[in-house]
């Protein structure tokens, strides 16, 4: 896999930060015009990073719970923010003109929620059609009493017809994520032997992550060797001689989110059996049959069918980028009708797969980019003792 590296040099062109802060913006406003709206009012932390390139902190709760900016788009020019850190936005993002810099409100309380209505309309920003990326109910019932000319419409939709498909810098952020995830994982693998707690490992994975730069993780990295059923988290566990280990590895860089997994045999006096061995190979070819099905003008209805009768959930894989976790979604409901899959969209696919008479289930996840030659896969990390011939 190429993938640009993680610093910035004068030698080669890597990653263009201001053409993808400019091509995202364009990209979202061109949406607006497509779907009919005249202005976003967006609060997820994603939205307002694809919009403004403003960081978000990745706090494990609703942003309208730690809600320090949100973003106003119109159809031209320049979004306007509403922050707490206006001074720090003004040394740290020249690109974002000063007086688009607006106080925030806390939008999750009625007095803050007014407080925001009133700031729309003297920013000429009320009336027409205004959408809206995420409701909190008090911020609804205020806007629709205080904002009777506007039109409030789905404006996550219209960012996400923006965002399906990534830009070339985009693309270069996502593999360099991979890259991030594909040293830790190796640093969780060194750590990984009988004896040692999940949670150690989860640590290792962690450290060596951090140190490369990623900003957050899009879980806390799964580290589990209860695989049958899965486990979705990480416990105080001793991994013994012999066990199979589900590790989900999934950093962020620069906002991008790499999500894959790697099922692994830990050990040092031991191998796994052919039986193990086999029921891997198994599960190895439902993942490949995904994701040769995974071609230009294939529907996600398409990609799940060819999965088979593999099925232990209904979701077999989803959209990856500045979320970790983003339409389009490949699941059982979208068989009918599925979103056709074009190039430039990227896809972690992640099939859990239980055989017959197997005493461990296979947590298997790739990174796959959909190219007009067909699907790219740019996770490249070995699957390891289980694999093996």
């Amino acid at each position: 896999m190429s993938y640009s590296g993680l610093v910035g040099v004068d030698w080669e062109e890597r990653i263009n930060f201001p053409r993808m802060r400019q091509e995202r913006l364009a990209r979202a406003q061109e949406a607006m015009r497509r779907n009919d709206v005249d202005v976003l009012l967006l609060f997820r932390w994603e939205n307002t990073r694809y919009t403004t390139g403003l960081r978000y902190v990745p706090v494990p709760n609703s942003p309208f719970e730690h809600c320090a900016s949100y973003v106003a788009v119109k159809r031209d020019g320049e979004p306007i923010v509403f922050t707490m850190d206006i001074e720090d936005t003004k040394l740290r993002a020249p690109w974002i003109p000063e007086r688009n810099l607006q106080p925030h409100q806390y939008v999750q309380t009625e007095f803050g929620a007014k407080a925001l209505a009133q700031a729309l309309k003297e920013l000429s920003l009320a009336g027409g059609r205004l959408g809206v990326d995420l409701w909190e109910p008090t911020t609804l019932d205020v806007l629709r009493e205080g904002l009777q000319t506007t039109r409030l419409v789905n404006g996550q939709r219209v960012m996400m017809d923006a965002r399906m498909v990534k830009t070339r810098d985009e693309i270069e952020c996502l593999k360099a994520a991979y890259s991030i995830g594909e040293a830790a994982l190796q640093a969780g693998l060194e750590c990984l032997k009988p004896g040692t707690r999940e949670c150690e490992v989860q640590a290792a994975i962690w450290q060596r992550a951090v140190s490369l730069g990623a900003e957050w993780f899009q879980s806390p990295a799964i580290v589990t060797s209860k695989t049958k059923p899965y486990r979705r988290f990480t416990s105080d566990n001793i991994i013994l001689e012999g066990d199979c280990v589900i590790i989900d590895i999934g950093p962020v860089f620069n906002g991008y989110f790499a999500d894959f997994t790697r099922t692994w045999y830990c050990g040092i006096h031991s191998r796994p059996g052919e039986r193990r061995k086999k029921a891997f190979r198994s599960a190895w070819t439902v993942l490949r049959r995904v994701i040769d099905a995974m071609v230009p003008g294939a529907t996600t209805g398409d990609v799940f069918k060819a999965a088979g009768e593999w099925v232990l959930g209904k979701m077999l894989g989803h959209g990856i980028g500045l979320a970790g976790q983003e339409p389009p979604f490949i699941t059982e409901q979208e068989i009918v009708s599925g979103r056709r899959l074009e190039p430039g969209m990227v896809f972690s696919v992640e099939p859990y797969v239980v055989i017959a008479d197997a005493d461990v289930g296979f947590r298997l996840e790739e990174h796959v980019l959909i190219t007009k030659d067909g699907p790219e896969v740019y996770s490249t990390f070995p699957h390891g003792p289980l694999a093996e011939a």
